[in-house]
């Protein structure tokens, strides 16, 4: 799986979130908005890049058995968090295999098309689901034999 996920959303499924004020040192608010504006990531504003941080941390520490018990109800709202992120995840690697395919068909030479192609090498060389691995990895190929 992906280490960035397109964030964790704000509230349960429900609309019940909490509201959260955090002060950062100088500096840390500026390099959160270059990461969004940059858009490479799958963050659409300062707050979800530090909301997925925050669960992710959060996970992490679990993982690690550095946390108390916690309820059935927290336990679930975790498992919660969870599986929204790894939906959130698949529909991001589903509009980029779109991409990759729409990009292949408007392909209007072989010089784009081979850097269509080199590209989709380089995200083959990633951390990917299985399910779009297998659609990367099949158009890639169809689209190698026809050249």
């Amino acid at each position: 799986m992906s280490e960035y996920g397109s964030g964790s959303a704000s509230t349960d499924g429900k609309g019940h979130g909490d509201p959260l004020r955090v002060k950062f040192p100088p500096g840390v608010l500026i390099a959160a908005q270059r990461v969004v504006a940059a858009q490479k990531l799958p963050y659409r504003t300062v707050q979800d890049l530090v909301r997925d941080g925050l669960v992710k941390l959060l996970e992490r520490i679990e993982d690690e058995g550095c946390t108390p018990e916690a309820s059935d109800a927290t336990q679930l709202a975790v498992l919660a968090l969870k599986l929204e992120r790894r939906v959130a995840e698949g529909e991001v690697y589903q509009k980029i295999g779109d991409q990759f395919e729409k990009a292949v068909q408007l392909a209007q030479n072989e010089t784009e098309l081979h850097g269509v192609l080199d590209d989709l090498d380089e995200v083959l060389k990633r951390d990917l689901p299985p399910v779009v691995r297998t659609r990367l990895e099949l158009l890639q190929s169809n689209w190698k034999m026809r050249r």
